[in-house]
């Protein structure tokens, strides 16, 4: 038999560890293409996720969605003319008061894209939230033991845009929309499990 050759041997060994990193390296690359692996939040995303003393907080700032806000500003400015035209040319009194009541929800709808301010705090065992106008107003809180799951549910749709909402269901089946009108469904889902594992 061949006495082994240490020249030989040494140079296969400095190729097996110069290929280490390269593949390692590789190995990383792939998974961060991977469908699963992403970031935590998209680039452009308004929504600011913080740790502090009183847990992990999730504000949602207020006219987080600039293009579908405009967009029912505008259907409602028309919409509103249309009640303009009817009262004008006399129409009978209850199609501009039906008008009128769809105009009402358009205009909240307006108003909640444009100025709902929402804040999620969770601790371990308890869940807290706010909703408001500019600013959040009254805490509202649930604990660990009578929430069922919080995940990412479709919210609404403007065109062929949906929209994502992270709910809170409780184990009698009611649900709450914690956060509302998320645009990237992968963003919505990591809220939801954020949410989820900082309830432990």
């Amino acid at each position: 038999m061949a006495p082994p050759v240490i020249g030989d041997d040494a140079r296969a060994m400095a190729r097996d560890e110069s290929r280490l990193p390269r593949e390692r390296d590789g190995e990383l690359a792939r998974q961060m293409m991977r469908p699963g692996r992403r970031d935590p939040l998209p680039a452009d995303s308004r929504i600011v996720v913080t740790s502090n003393r009183r847990g992990t907080e999730i504000l949602f700032p207020a006219a987080r969605n600039p293009g579908v806000a405009t967009s029912l500003t505008f259907f409602l400015l028309l919409w509103l003319g249309s009640i303009a035209l009817q009262v004008y040319f006399h129409a009978p009194l209850v199609f501009p008061i039906v008008t009128g009541i769809f105009g009402l929800l358009i205009l909240i709808g307006v108003l909640d894209l444009w100025l709902e301010v929402t804040r999620v705090t969770v601790d371990a065992g308890t869940l807290n939230w706010a909703k408001g106008y500019l600013s959040p107003g009254r805490d509202h809180g649930l604990t660990a033991s009578e929430i069922a799951e919080v995940n990412a549910q479709i919210g609404m749709q403007a065109g062929t845009t949906v929209y994502y909402d992270v709910v809170v269901t409780r184990k009698g089946g009611k649900k709450i929309r914690v956060g509302r009108s998320l645009r990237d469904k992968r963003e919505a889902q990591w809220l939801a499990a954020t949410i989820q594992k900082a309830l432990g």
